[in-house]
């Protein structure tokens, strides 16, 4: 059957909210840019969120694809540590995502 449409988008929601926190409280500054004049999560398929030092020197990005199987959100990022420690301080979240939609199925 699989995870509700309601449920993957709260784990879409989790995670990318996980992600931004994370960079907010390192001191990131963070863009969005959605393809559009809307930047809303919830208004769109796909987001690339860059990140920035507090004096605007990029860090990297990252591209959040919504609409899969929601602990999958996280479809691309640079490879860099910068980018590379925010996906670790998700990974056991995600892994628990990742297990609940295994057993949805």
């Amino acid at each position: 059957m699989g995870l509700s449409v309601q449920r993957r988008r709260e784990i879409e929601r989790a995670i990318v909210a996980r992600v931004i926190n994370q960079a907010l409280h390192k001191g990131y500054l963070i863009t969005i840019n959605s393809g559009g004049d809307d930047d809303d999560i919830r208004a769109c398929s796909d987001q690339i969120v860059t990140f920035m030092t507090g004096d605007q020197k990029p860090l990297g990005s990252m591209h959040f694809v919504y609409g899969n199987s929601g602990y999958d959100v996280i479809s691309d990022y640079t490879s860099n540590r910068y980018m590379r420690e925010l996906v670790i301080e998700c990974n056991a979240m995600i892994a628990a995502y990742e297990t609940e939609a295994i057993h949805a199925k």
